[in-house]
């Protein structure tokens, strides 16, 4: 019985341990633009649609969003340590294709030219998102 307790310790343990990283990465994005929560429309200010967008062990931050066609986009790229694949960045309707290193954060830019719900992903489409572009 003593064994059997012993095991049970050692496996929450160990349960506990590896679960640190994750239970640390989660709110570590800095946010100095508003939040904005999956499925909102983004702003306009000052001309142009801007989204921060952070990748953590769990996925994007933002899984879905719209945005108005012929307005610029600026999506502000960062991610944990712990994103992985979700590191990069792909829009391919648009022609984005980001990769980012570290802890950095990375500007992407690009105007919507056609109206429709278009996928975002990383490289091995394990993170995934749409960005709908409306007229």
């Amino acid at each position: 019985m003593v064994k059997v307790i012993e095991i049970a310790l050692l496996v929450f343990v160990l349960a506990v341990v590896a679960a640190i990283p994750f239970v640390l990465a989660q709110g570590t994005a800095t946010n100095s633009s508003p939040t904005i929560s999956s499925g909102s429309s983004i702003p306009v200010v000052n001309g142009v649609q801007e989204l921060r967008l952070y990748a953590s062990s769990s996925g994007y931050s933002v899984s879905a969003f719209t945005v108005k066609k012929g307005v610029p986009v600026r999506i502000l790229f960062s991610a944990d340590q712990y994103a992985g694949c979700g590191k990069q960045l792909l829009i391919p309707a648009f022609g984005v294709n980001k990769i980012i290193q570290g802890s950095e954060e990375s500007t992407i830019e690009f105007t919507p030219d056609k109206e429709g719900t278009f996928p975002y992903r990383c490289s091995m489409n394990m993170f995934k998102g749409t960005m709908t572009v409306i007229a």
